[in-house]
Order: C-alpha cells, then structure tokens, then sequence
C-alpha cells in the first residue's frame, strides 16, 4: 500500500494545483495529464473496503478530468481524499544499521591475506582470526624469542598477496618491533600495532585506527 499511499498524496497536491490554475487560467497542458494519470492508476488498483467512496467518486471525474474539466463532484472528491490519505502514511525506512568495526574490517579485506608476527602462533588463535576476518589466509610464522631474525620476515613482507600486516609488540623484541614498520613501508604495506589479545573486534579496532585509510 505504499505505492497507493505515495500517489494519494500526489494527487492531493496536484488537485490543489489544478483548482488554483482552473480560477486563475487554463492550467497547462502537464498538470491535468499528471492528475488524469495518477487518477487512472489508483483505479486500476483494488481499493480497501473503506475506501470505495473515494474510488467511486475518482471513477467519477475521471472523464471530465480527461476533457481537462474540473468535475461536478470536485468539492466531494477533495473532501473524500483529504480523509483517505490522512489515513495513509508511507512506511518510514528505517535507518540502515551501521557496519560494526569488525565489519567493516573485513570489507576492507576482502578476503585478502594478512600476517601476524609476535604473539602466542597457536593454531586456534590464527584459525579464529582467519574466519573472523574473512581473510583467505593468516599467516602467523614463529618467530625466535630469544635472538629473533627480522630478515627472514622480509620475503613475507614481500608476498604480493599480504594485505595487512598485525604485530603483537607486548610479545616481540625491540628488533622486530623497530626493523618490520621500515620493512612494511618499503613494500608499501600496512602495519598495525595490536596491544590486546587475540579478541578479532578488538584487533579490528585497532587496525581501523591505525591504517584503515591503507587497506
């Protein structure tokens, strides 16, 4: 019923028109094809059962509207649709839903690869991040506590299909945490600074403050 809704309302504001045209000149030639049309097209529709009164009196001055007159029943007509289209109210849209941080990350993903160094490697943490990200594949290489090998992070770096690169630095030594932002900058990829956990809407937080604008 929207779309009846929607014309009863149109119709209400191009009958007022015609009516201030009819008294002052012949109203052009657009308007009363408007009207004719918007009339035709209510009455192709079943009305509600309450309605049948104004269908009627549409039916009516249907004709005379054709022949670009005002009809008889004009008052009774105008009455008739004030009443039925205060009865009828487009449905209102509803506001869309915005997209949640984690959402949103993966959107920017899209389905691209991401890696991970620092942190607890364990299998269910990299298989949650994975599905949680949409991402088709976290890679999440050991890397050596003690004397960690920040070259051997380069080809990783390097892979054209990383997208997003995620460094725990509660978890790294100094050397990874300062040598990888250069690595990333010269393969032109982006690098977030994850402190907590392996929660993803939290790594998403992270990484939509850090470098959203590079995905």
């Amino acid at each position: 019923m929207s779309d009846v809704a929607s014309r009863l309302n149109r119709l209400r504001f191009q009958l007022r028109k015609l009516e201030e045209l009819a008294l002052a000149q012949p109203g052009a030639e657009q308007d009363w094809e408007q009207v004719v049309e918007q009339v035709s097209t209510l009455l192709e529709q079943s009305p509600r059962p309450e309605w049948r009164l104004l269908w009627a009196a549409l039916a009516e001055a249907r004709g005379p509207l054709a022949l670009r007159q005002l009809p008889t029943n004009w008052v009774h007509l105008r009455r008739l649709l004030e009443q039925t289209a205060s009865q009828v109210r487009p449905p209102k849209t509803k506001a869309p839903v915005p997209l949640s941080e984690l959402e949103q990350l993966r959107e920017l993903l899209r389905a691209r690869e991401v890696l991970v160094v620092g942190g607890d490697p364990r299998e269910h943490h990299r298989e949650n991040l994975e599905t949680e990200l949409r991402s088709a594949r976290v890679h999440w290489p050991l890397t050596r506590e003690q004397t960690p090998d920040v070259a051997a992070l380069e080809p990783w770096v390097a892979r054209a299909e990383i997208a997003l690169v995620l460094l725990y630095i509660r978890f790294v030594r100094h050397a990874i945490s300062d040598e990888l932002p250069t690595i990333c900058d010269r393969f032109g990829k982006p690098l977030a600074r994850i402190t907590a956990g392996y929660n993803p809407s939290k790594v998403a937080h992270q990484v939509l403050r850090q470098c959203s604008d590079r995905l």
